[in-house]
């Protein structure tokens, strides 16, 4: 499986843009692109996720029944990705 997500606000590169440009703005709707099994080609889904998704959802793609460690934020998005994109993530 292969990710890839352009997140500006989390590596503080909107910070140095706000700064650059002298106005604030809110940073969503960045593209996140996954390749991998189970997951069609050419689906564009709505459905939000967050970096914080990350970790439950590369746990249950993997096939982990383990529980997650305590305190860990997020939720998984795999339904989403093996859905056809339908669906949203429950955190």
């Amino acid at each position: 499986m292969a990710a890839g997500l352009v997140d500006l606000g989390e590596n503080r590169v909107q910070e140095a843009v706000e700064k650059a440009i002298g106005k604030s703005y809110p940073v969503r709707d960045v593209p996140f692109i996954v390749a991998g099994p189970g997951v069609k080609a050419g689906v564009c889904s709505h459905a939000r996720v967050s970096a914080t998704d990350l970790l439950p959802t590369f746990a249950s793609l993997s096939g982990s029944k383990d529980p997650l460690p305590k305190g860990v934020e997020g939720g998984n998005f795999a339904p989403v990705l093996l859905n056809g994109g339908s669906g949203a993530v429950k955190r």
